[in-house]
């Protein structure tokens, strides 16, 4: 499995601000109820910290072991806040399905340039 980084964005956009990439958003059961995790190659996630609400885009491969369903990134900054406030404090949210590498490679760059848009 290839190395992903998680992207942060230094700045928490306000919610109202990332709306329009999270009003699809599949929950594990749709993904697993559709056997999305067998067809697709990966997804492109969300991982929000509930007590800054600072956020971390990235994208992951759906593995055979499924710690997909557990992963919540590995951006350094990420770990760093896991290890500050706990596992519980944070949420993701699967955005976007991806059915190759390139398209996956290609969600993760447009959703975090839609972030980028949306702070100026």
């Amino acid at each position: 499995m290839e190395n992903l980084q998680v992207i942060s964005v230094a700045t928490p956009p306000d919610e109202e601000d990332i709306v329009g990439l999270e009003e699809d958003v599949f929950s594990i059961e749709y993904v697993i109820e559709n056997e999305l995790d067998k067809k697709a190659y990966g997804f492109i996630y969300i991982t929000t910290n509930m007590i800054n609400n600072r956020k971390y885009i990235g994208k992951r491969v759906f593995d055979r072991n499924k710690k997909w369903k557990y992963y919540l990134g590995s951006g350094i900054a990420l770990k760093n806040a896991v290890k500050l406030y706990n596992r519980d404090k944070f949420n993701r949210k699967i955005i976007d399905i991806a059915y190759s590498k390139e398209e996956l490679n290609d969600l993760e760059i447009k959703s975090i340039k839609k972030i980028q848009c949306c702070r100026k």
